[in-house]
């Protein structure tokens, strides 16, 4: 940090690419090692944001630098905020549309660290698909759409309280048959894999104990 009397200057290190710009270099998705490593590293740096009590609020590929070392490191803290105990109100204008969890997209405002885990599950599926898990949406209706077309549109009994979302209208949604993500593009060792299921199983886990998965290892 340099500080003078007119101004206040902030001097960072330099970091080659970030993570889009590294997908774009290899195109149909990354290999498994590789989506490994990232999402450790990945995991592990919102470990270390989420025990200090901040939430990212913006996970993306482009937020995400990689070194020429393959150092992944967490980027853009512009839409961060320190999250209190019990849950604060928080904008639900936070995201990136197409990394932004459906409860926000309905207008929750009361959010915690699931937020930026659904961002990285997104990202996971990105890295391994070689494309974004739900992209195009251009508004919350349309993203919802999206993501409903994959994970099937909730009720009460799949997700209780879903109702009492602002923008809960399931109505005016035409999927309620879930899909699954493309794997054509991935790695060949995950081809074949049905990509709904490996991300509802990645939602569902603490980042924590993810970090010590014998994937991981090595």
């Amino acid at each position: 940090i340099i500080h003078t009397r007119e101004t206040l200057t902030f001097v960072f290190e330099y970091v080659q690419t970030d993570l889009a710009q590294y997908m774009t270099q290899h195109p149909g998705g990354l290999h498994s090692h590789n989506v490994r490593i990232f999402m450790f590293q990945l995991l592990r740096a919102l470990s270390y944001i989420h025990g200090r009590r901040i939430l990212h609020r913006d996970l993306k590929p482009h937020n995400l630098l990689i070194s020429y070392l393959g150092e992944l490191k967490l980027a853009d803290f512009g839409l961060a905020r320190s999250k209190s105990i019990p849950a604060q109100n928080f904008s639900s204008e936070v995201v990136t549309l197409w990394y932004r969890p459906p409860d926000v997209l309905m207008g929750s405002i009361h959010y915690s660290t699931a937020l930026d885990m659904w961002g990285a599950g997104c990202i996971f599926i990105e890295m391994l698909q070689g494309a974004p898990a739900f992209a195009g949406g251009s508004d919350e209706l349309e993203q919802l759409q999206n993501i409903w077309t994959v994970l099937g549109v909730p009720s009460e009994d799949s997700w209780p309280g879903v109702s009492l979302l602002p923008n809960y209208r399931p109505g005016e949604l035409t999927c309620r048959c879930p899909h699954y993500f493309s794997n054509s593009g991935a790695p060949r060792s995950v081809r074949g894999v049905r990509g709904a299921g490996l991300y509802k199983l990645f939602i569902h886990v603490n980042k924590l104990p993810v970090t010590r998965w014998q994937q991981f290892s090595n």
